[in-house]
């Protein structure tokens, strides 16, 4: 009996694991619908093709989709993931740069297989477009919040699985430029336009008994490197308008330091503080 329930529980996938691939049997049945398309489409044409030259700079920009394994009504769940391929689907027929998410790709609230599942068919999606991409790390996109919910003893994404699984990809284009291998500050050109991508979600990965130190939903930050290299790239960037895209906002429209909603900061932090 006893070898019996081993072999059992040995060879029985967790329910977890048998979800994710559910999932993503299910995200790769899912098709752009056509009268969604049609309809960017046709903004475009209308709103904002007659207003641009072949000289503008001209962007697809997505933000918080906050991609989760649930059917939902609302604009997140597995709507966010819809929202991207009908988006990339569209700007594949449309006279667009490139590609842009500003973060919070996934809800951070699954299993960690089920999220990276769910980052990595999102990537795909990205890759396999005409366009050029740029996608931008969130405050929910390591996870975080399962590991706040779920009070486990470690940390469900491990150190590089964002980077592993997204940042590469954006540095992989000869389009996306930064300044060392080692630099996650990117810039890309055209004309007179500089654009700038920030990382304001880039707290030091400190592991306190396994778990993370932070409660990363609620903090924005960006490390001593990246004010470096965005001295650096500044210092280089003659006669250009210059715009700085992160997930959280640097300034306000003021001009003064922004202060986003809910009680959430942006601060700046030296590496391993």
């Amino acid at each position: 009996m006893k070898i019996k329930f081993l072999t059992k529980n040995f060879f029985r996938p967790r329910p977890s694991e048998f979800i994710s691939v559910q999932t993503d049997n299910f995200l790769r049945k899912l098709k752009p619908r056509p009268f969604f398309t049609e309809y960017i489409e046709q903004v475009f044409r209308k709103n904002v093709e007659p207003n641009v030259s072949q000289n503008c700079l001209t962007l697809s920009v997505l933000t918080d989709t906050h991609e989760k394994a649930v059917a939902s009504s609302s604009y997140y769940g597995l709507n966010g993931v819809r929202h991207i391929i009908e988006a990339n689907k569209a700007c594949d027929s449309l006279p667009v740069d490139y590609n842009i998410h500003l973060g919070d790709l996934i809800d951070g609230s699954d299993k960690p297989e089920i999220s990276r599942g769910l980052l990595q068919f999102t990537m795909e999606n990205y890759q396999n477009s005409q366009r050029p991409f740029y996608v931008l790390e969130g405050n929910h996109d390591e996870n975080d919040k399962y590991d706040e919910h779920k009070f486990i003893t470690s940390a469900s994404f491990r150190r590089d699985d964002y980077y592993n699984l997204v940042t590469k990809h954006d540095f992989e284009q000869p389009e996306i430029k930064r300044l060392s291998l080692g630099s996650i500050v990117a810039w890309i050109d055209k004309g007179d336009i500089r654009v700038i991508f920030l990382n304001t979600s880039d707290i030091p990965y400190i592991l306190n008994g396994g778990t993370k130190k932070y409660d990363f939903k609620k903090v924005r930050g960006i490390r001593e490197q990246q004010i470096e290299d965005l001295i650096s790239i500044l210092e280089k960037t003659i006669d250009k308008h210059v715009v700085v895209f992160g997930h959280a906002n640097l300034i306000s429209q003021s001009g003064r330091s922004a202060k986003p909603s809910q009680g959430e900061f942006l601060k700046f932090t030296s590496d391993g503080l």
